[in-house]
């Protein structure tokens, strides 16, 4: 198991007829700061949200990450210890995340180490085993990061658990739209 996190670097595909990666477009980059997704007061906001996640899943560990060019930052979550917990977050190129949000679309995991996308992480040796993940997408369609429960079980996930985080998803973002209109000085558009 690693002691602690790494300092890797994040190695994009590249090549004729690579298409752009998702996660380094500068718009959704400037959404995350319009949020304030990397400020430390968003964690009040959002605990209640990932609480609700990990007790409506029944997970050990709920997740509410944002996905940064180099790393995934814990934004809020329940459960985790140790060093991740301390550093909120990983390295990008750990994260499954970064794959919901490439996806902009749900992503289910019953065995992280049967999956190809992921079965490289080190967070598998970190207890990762299995993941859902629902990304946070705003109103002009960025994916930011992910509402996601972890187990240290293979375990399958269905359209319910999808459709309970889809939810919670949407609480999330309409609390970090009317957080940001009312830093802006705007009247907060209605939910």
């Amino acid at each position: 198991m690693p002691a602690g996190p790494p300092s890797a670097k994040l190695v994009a595909p590249v090549g004729p007829g690579a298409a752009p990666d998702p996660v380094s477009d500068p718009k959704r980059l400037a959404e995350i700061d319009r949020l304030g997704l990397l400020e430390a007061d968003v964690e009040a906001l959002l605990q209640p949200i990932v609480d609700e996640a990990a007790s409506r899943l029944g997970a050990p560990v709920a997740v509410l990450s944002v996905v940064t060019t180099t790393r995934q930052h814990f934004a809020a979550q329940h459960g985790l210890t140790g060093w991740m917990a301390q550093e909120k977050g990983t390295p990008v190129e750990w994260s499954f995340c970064v794959h919901t949000v490439r996806r902009g679309a749900p992503l289910a995991i019953e065995d992280a180490t049967l999956q190809p996308i992921v079965s490289h992480s080190p967070l598998i040796d970190e207890g990762v085993r299995s993941y859902l993940g629902v990304p946070l997408v705003t109103r002009s369609g960025y994916a930011l990061g992910s509402l996601c429960v972890i187990g240290p079980d293979p375990r399958r996930f269905g359209d319910t658990d999808i459709a309970q985080l889809r939810e919670l998803v949407r609480t999330a973002m309409g609390e970090l739209e009317r957080r940001a209109e009312q830093a802006a000085g705007q009247d907060p558009e209605p939910a």
